[in-house]
């Protein structure tokens, strides 16, 4: 019984010392849980006092909150009590002095923000005066932040201290026990050392911050309350510490994401709040010409960045306040600092800032794309509406757009040619040499321009100006061939009518003089080149003054329209008949081998004159005409010389008397230029 008693004693006894030490751990736990509340108090003070400026009434009692949780447990620490639903045991006198200061730079905290709280301090729009008081209170939150940590390592000191006094009485005790209660050491050593001894294990990990560690026991004796009541701080300090972790790691990242976004190099951003912006990145500010500082916490300069819009309220996102409405998009003008206007577009999101709506803005400066638009919509309405025809080929020439001019020129439609070769519009008057130049001259240069002939869908040919240039991507290949042409069908033929009126006689049809001299001195120029001669016959009509005197003007037009087409039967075809003026032609005999073709050509231009005429009104009338002939190069070596010499042997022929022909005189005091017959 006396064994019994003493094992009763010394079991009462040590459940006593573990069940103090146990409540001890309690309390130690509960203190550090204390000391590390008022560590996050003093920094979620400093925290929502940053915005007390801006915050309202809402964020002023947020901040009397924080501020009586923390006064209540650095009171519960120095004076003992109940704080956050647990009883804490006063500090320690070798603590006391680290809680008082604490409690001193505390009170350093709370006077300068109690200013702003009363509302006897107002710096919400002196940006200076605002500055200066958010380093002042980031430095004091900064030193009780520190503060606060020291006491917090002093007070896990203090405990480490005092568990390793109360672990060598418990091992004392044992060490007794085992001399003692030798015969019930198997006993004890199953269900007090071992349990304890876990214990004290799991007070260590709690104590290193393995806030996982659990103790397992079965028994409902004082050792398992002592487990289940260190479990239980273990779950409630393992709970604080996971939920500030994941408050962390959700702040982080909501702080990277932000971060992306307002950090980007494209569009601009801003959150506005309150009438006013409360953040805005660099390339907002950059687009609208301000400083990022410039753009907060001003209305005025809200306004006046949307003072263009014609909804004045379309920027400030009031717009994005409907329940139903998440996010609104739309454009409107933003007026920049130095007054001039950008088109923006601005996607508008809803959110919730410290409780309380927000709006995030996303702005892109629409100024360039709209500009590049409205050049893309004018070349569109120019290319639709030019009167000269566009067509837009690929690389190989086939067709894959026209213009509606193409279709007023061509006769063909816009789908009867697309696909198309643009060889369905050759009118065939040109060769293939041609169309290989052509092509030869866009792949080396890109570009071709000229005339060319091509046939409408009626299957009527007509003349176009047609230039081709070529549209290259950056590696130099071919995009696409763009053509212009315009139809100057009757450009040509009225070029062709002046030409003809410069060149023929209006009368008779024949070259006149101007082209009569021309051909002369081409003519001279070949016999040069090739050692010939040429003939130039010069005739004028005998009784033709007459005939036109008698019977009248139309009927003497009319004899001279016949005497014409009776002079081209006559003469070769590689011959030039012209009609200088009046009734005198000329004739220029080209590549002549000998005389005697002059001689029989001038024989039969006096038989055929000498055939009657029918006149207009039934009349007849017999002409002849007085032929004079200059030779080159006996008679002359240029044009003006041989038809001065022509001229002359004309009069000599007249001497003679109607129908002769004459040499100029010149010929026989030269050596003869045909061979002898």
């Amino acid at each position: 019984m006396a064994l019994l008693g003493l094992i009763l004693a010394l079991a009462v006894s040590n459940v006593l010392m573990v069940r103090s030490m146990m409540e001890q751990f309690h309390d130690i736990g509960a203190t550090v849980n204390v000391s590390g509340k008022l560590r996050m108090l003093s920094q979620k003070t400093a925290f929502e006092a940053m915005s007390l400026p801006f915050a309202g009434d809402a964020g002023r009692r947020i901040v009397l909150e924080v501020m009586k949780e923390f006064d209540q447990a650095s009171g519960a620490l120095l004076n003992g009590g109940v704080v956050y639903g647990i009883r804490i045991q006063p500090l320690s006198d070798v603590l006391i002095p680290h809680l008082i200061q604490l409690n001193e730079e505390w009170d350093v905290i709370k006077t300068n923000i109690q200013p702003v709280l009363d509302g006897a301090v107002s710096i919400a729009t002196d940006a200076a005066g605002m500055a200066a008081w958010h380093d002042g209170l980031r430095r004091d939150a900064g030193q009780v932040l520190r503060t606060s940590a020291s006491l917090l390592d002093h007070i896990v000191a203090s405990a480490e201290s005092e568990q390793k006094r109360t672990l060598d009485h418990m091992y004392l005790l044992l060490l007794f026990d085992v001399i003692v209660l030798i015969a019930a050491y198997a006993w004890m050593r199953s269900q007090v050392v071992t349990p304890l001894r876990e214990l004290a294990a799991g007070c260590h990990e709690l104590a290193s911050g393995n806030c996982q560690v659990r103790l397992l026991h079965a028994s409902n004796d004082e050792i398992g309350e002592v487990v289940d009541a260190f479990n239980h701080s273990a779950d409630r300090i393992g709970a604080l510490v996971s939920s500030l972790t994941s408050k962390q790691r959700h702040l982080a990242r909501a702080e990277a994401m932000f971060s992306g976004i307002a950090d980007n190099t494209v569009a601009g951003v801003y959150i506005f709040q309150d009438g006013m912006f409360q953040y805005a990145n660099a390339v907002l500010a950059g687009m609208l010409g301000y400083e990022p500082a410039d753009l907060t916490g001003s209305r005025s300069v809200v306004a006046d960045i949307f003072s263009l819009a014609k909804d004045r309220t379309a920027g400030i996102p009031n717009k994005a306040d409907d329940d139903d409405a998440r996010s609104l998009r739309y454009e409107c003008m933003l007026r920049r600092r130095d007054g001039s206007g950008i088109e923006a577009e601005l996607l508008l999101i809803r959110m919730e800032l410290d409780g309380r709506r927000a709006i995030m803005g996303v702005v892109r400066d629409m100024t360039d794309r709209n500009r590049q638009l409205m050049t893309q919509r004018l070349a569109f309405l120019a290319y639709q509406s030019s009167s000269e025809a566009m067509v837009i080929t690929d690389e190989n020439g086939l067709v894959r757009d026209v213009n509606p001019a193409f279709t007023k020129i061509t006769g063909y439609e816009r789908d009867e040619a697309l696909g198309k070769n643009m060889g369905f519009l050759g009118s065939g008057k040109h060769d293939a040499e041609f169309y290989r130049s052509m092509w030869s001259a866009i792949r080396e240069k890109g570009r071709w321009k000229g005339e060319i002939w091509n046939r409408r869908k009626n299957g009527d040919e007509y003349a176009q100006r047609l230039v081709i240039d070529t549209a290259f991507h950056d590696d130099g290949s071919v995009i696409c061939h763009i053509g212009v042409f315009s139809d100057i069908t009757k450009r040509k033929e009225s070029e062709q009518l002046l030409w003809r009126q410069a060149n023929y006689d209006d009368l008779t049809g024949l070259a006149n003089r101007h082209l009569f001299m021309h051909h002369l001195r081409s003519e001279i120029v070949r016999a040069h080149r090739k050692a010939h001669s040429l003939a130039l016959i010069f005739l004028d009509l005998d009784l033709f003054k007459q005939v036109n005197d008698s019977y009248g003007h139309e009927v003497g037009d009319d004899l001279l329209q016949q005497v014409a087409r009776r002079l081209q039967r006559c003469v070769r075809e590689t011959d030039l008949v012209a009609r200088l003026g009046g009734d005198e032609f000329t004739i220029v005999l080209g590549e002549l081998g000998e005389r005697l073709i002059v001689d029989r050509i001038c024989t039969n231009l006096q038989e055929c004159l000498a055939e009657p005429f029918p006149l207009l009104g039934g009349n007849t009338a017999k002409l002849s005409a007085s032929v004079g002939v200059a030779l080159y190069p006996v008679h002359g070596e240029d044009a003006d010389e041989l038809l001065r010499h022509a001229d002359m042997a004309m009069y000599k022929a007249k001497e003679l008397g109607p129908g002769h022909y004459a040499y100029y005189e010149a010929q026989a005091e030269s050596p003869p230029i045909f061979p002898a017959d």
